[in-house]
């Protein structure tokens, strides 16, 4: 199914070989990280009250996140509505572009994941 993404810059066609992309993706950075999802100190004792997703592209981390932290508010914002409606209780997304302003400042938001996003500046930042 093609969605039509909001109107900013995304270099990449809006379809599922692009779906696949993003969640190949996705387990590579998993290898890299050496089966890790994250490297911020989060902690099950004290555990994130809310986790921000910026570009969450498929929303695979931020499932799995509101998997392993169920008691945390996730969001994932994108461009372009291609997250699955079968998501864990306490996961939610938003169409949002995250190059031109990040949801409102919230004290207790506790993670802020945007991995994609450096890549993304890296590659476009070509003298």
């Amino acid at each position: 199914m093609l969605m039509m993404p909001l109107p900013a810059a995304y270099h990449f066609p809006n379809d599922e070989p692009e779906l696949d992309r993003l969640n190949h993706q996705h387990e590579i950075f998993r290898i890299l990280l050496d089966g890790r999802k994250y490297l911020a100190p989060l902690s099950h004792e004290n555990p994130p009250r809310r986790i921000l997703d910026v570009a969450t592209g498929t929303g695979q981390w931020a499932i799995e996140m509101g998997d392993e932290f169920p008691q945390a508010s996730i969001i994932g914002t994108d461009l372009s509505p291609v997250q699955p409606e079968m998501v864990p209780p306490n996961v939610r997304f938003l169409i949002d572009d995250g190059c031109v302003r990040l949801l409102p400042p919230s004290r207790t938001r506790a993670c802020v994941q945007a991995r994609e996003n450096l890549l993304e500046e890296i590659t476009n930042t070509t003298p």
